[in-house]
């Protein structure tokens, strides 16, 4: 166990209510300083008794937190072995010695003995006169019993990153201190980061932020806290950051004083979290499609197979009755079968989406060939295709969805134009600012009543034209295989005037 008069020195002088507390049952103090006892109003002789909680009770009381909650916070302390940080509004009972105007920050801190938390140290920062290292308030022709060269070895044993940087003058700062905790988050050995300017350390696009974040520390004189995402040779990191100005008696910006709390692994649990549950919320969509397949389009022929079967036993074979009955029995047949291979092939496309191997495919040949496969029926129709699609466009899926995706598009042009002008189908595409290929598909055809079709166009067997033929899976299939490939997909459609579909495809390195 650390011994605690090497722990209570590094924190006695300071004016910030600091108290150490053991990692046994009830978290007792084993060492205070002087101003948490004049912040509660408390004597060293009671809170320091032996298996005493009265630390515990007296922050509580002060801070207006229950001390059940205050031993909860501990035991998360020292279950994780991560640092725990709130800010508490004040209850204004504490004394002159530390003002309340703003509230307080609840700081717990594990202090590592070998690999297990051997302590920890609670205290309590006002936030209108933040101090992060203790300061010397001997008498004069009198010595203080702090030894500061202690406090390196206190700031090694927190898990939190801690780094002081000393301000050489105007956008420029240098390393002079970083604990173990650096290392072991970056990647990078001490040796190279103490005596290093920022701008060696810290990656860009970060560094220009962090720069900015210093310089508010030291316009506003007050501890500046953000969000930092950076990559180091240890991966990418994601960290909440702190950094306090400290003054020297002329008034400037001597150094400034950083904490870094790691919450890489939360932000991909986060991630994570974020992902399953769009993917439930597909998979939900999912099942309200097949359960309308299964509801409504399979019993229809199922029902009509299951009266005609018995249709057939009382006719008969060489009536007319029969052979009528035969045909209909063999065209329902027909349609469970299509159905059927409906869902298999919906299922396909989520099974492949699942474990996708993308290959570079070049848009203009793949719309090429869609239009020379649907060459008759233009011509047939008198229908005029212009497209503006770059010869070295590329993007990264699958030829066969593409095909599948412009074949789908162009033959419902086809089909929904209008008789009263010729059909004029534009296709265009456009990188965009994110390494999208962003592809739209115009017709002047008969349009569809978004009002009335908003949020159905790409669900499975909706129809907008009862008086063409079709079955309502084209545009679901258009969809599927288009975010089977990570795009998205888009219509904007009006009445008379003509449709849009907009596509989102991702550009191939």
């Amino acid at each position: 166990m650390l011994h605690a008069d090497t722990l209570g020195a590094a924190f006695a002088q300071s004016n910030t209510p600091h108290v150490v507390l053991s990692a046994e049952t009830g978290f007792p103090a084993i060492s205070v300083n002087k101003a948490f006892c004049e912040w509660g109003a408390a004597d060293p002789g009671e809170i320091l008794r032996p298996s005493s909680s009265l630390a515990l009770e007296k922050m509580g009381s002060l801070l207006g937190i229950p001390p059940a909650t205050l031993t909860q916070i501990a035991e998360g302390v020292l279950a994780t072995g991560s640092a725990f940080k709130r800010r508490v509004a004040p209850l204004g009972k504490a004394g002159a010695k530390l003002p309340v105007k703003e509230g307080y920050i609840l700081e717990v801190y594990p202090i590592m003995d070998k690999d297990r938390v051997g302590a920890l140290v609670a205290r309590v920062q006002p936030l209108t006169t933040i101090e992060p290292f203790p300061v010397d308030k001997a008498r004069d022709g009198e010595t203080s019993h702090v030894d500061y060269r202690l406090l390196p070895l206190i700031l090694d044993s927190l898990a939190n990153v801690i780094f002081v940087l000393e301000v050489e003058g105007r956008d420029r700062f240098r390393f002079s201190f970083a604990n173990k905790a650096f290392q072991v988050t970056t990647g990078l050995p001490i040796g190279k980061v103490e005596g290093s300017l920022v701008d060696e350390i810290i990656p860009e696009p970060s560094l220009s932020h962090v720069k900015g974040k210093y310089a508010e520390a030291i316009r506003t004189g007050r501890e500046v806290s953000w969000l930092e995402v950076s990559e180091y040779p240890a991966g990418q990191k994601t960290g909440q950051v702190v950094a306090v100005p400290v003054f020297d008696a002329q008034g400037r910006c001597a150094r400034l004083i950083g904490m870094v709390h790691d919450i890489t692994e939360f932000k991909t649990a986060e991630r994570e979290q974020e992902r399953l549950g769009k993917e439930l919320a597909r998979q939900n969509l999912d099942l309200q499609q097949f359960n309308y397949i299964v509801s409504h389009n399979l019993r229809v022929p199922v029902a009509n197979l299951l009266g005609l079967c018995g249709l057939l036993t009382e006719k008969p074979k060489e009536s007319q009755e029969f052979d009528v009955a035969l045909r209909y029995l063999q065209e329902s047949a027909i349609r469970l079968d299509e159905i059927l291979m409906d869902l298999t092939h919906i299922l396909s496309i989520r099974d492949r989406k699942d474990s996708a191997v993308y290959s570079k495919v070049s848009l203009r040949e793949v719309f090429d060939q869609a239009v020379s496969d649907l060459r008759a029926p233009l011509e047939q129709s008198g229908g005029e295709v212009e497209a503006d699609l770059g010869p070295g466009v590329e993007v990264r899926g699958y030829r066969a969805y593409l095909h599948s995706i412009f074949l789908n598009l162009l033959s419902n042009a086809i089909k929904y134009r209008s008789e009263g002008r010729p059909l004029k189908i534009m296709v265009k595409s456009r990188m965009t600012a994110h390494d999208y290929v962003k592809v739209t598909l115009s017709d002047n055809g008969t349009g569809i009543d978004m009002q009335k079709a908003r949020g159905k166009v790409f669900q499975l067997y909706k129809r907008f034209h009862p008086d063409c033929e079709g079955k309502g899976i084209g545009l679901f299939l258009v969809k599927s295989q288009v975010e089977a490939m990570g795009g998205k997909i888009e219509v904007d459609s009006r009445k008379d005037l003509g449709t849009t579909f907009t596509i989102l495809l991702a550009r191939h390195a």
